[in-house]
């Protein structure tokens, strides 16, 4: 994966950044996302936890506190037996890009 950008999607953060008005924010004269947009933030947000979590895992060693290894985004992401954690590393994420935009 090559710095600042995801390789699931080809998103990278140059991107988002250059794209944030059109992706992220309402339209003036509508208040309302399009589908389109809605679809757009959904991916973005799923890769800013895939990179997130990424990170977290390298800077941990690979390994969760028990010793067991931690998997990939893709595998943790998509665990039904992860869910309430995987959700949470969603949310946090969010909360991140609100605050941001605050």
């Amino acid at each position: 994966m090559g710095k600042g950008s995801n390789a699931r999607s080809g998103h990278n953060l140059h991107t988002y950044a250059g794209n944030y008005d059109d992706i992220f924010r309402k339209k003036e004269d509508t208040h309302e996302k399009t589908e389109q947009q809605e679809e757009i933030i959904k991916s973005v947000y799923e890769d800013l936890t895939s990179i997130a979590y990424t990170t977290y895992c390298k800077e941990v060693g690979g390994v969760a506190f028990n010793g067991d290894e931690l998997p990939d985004w893709e595998e943790f992401g998509s665990d039904p037996d992860k869910t309430k954690q995987a959700n949470a590393w969603r949310e946090s994420v969010k909360a991140v890009v609100v605050q941001f935009d605050g």
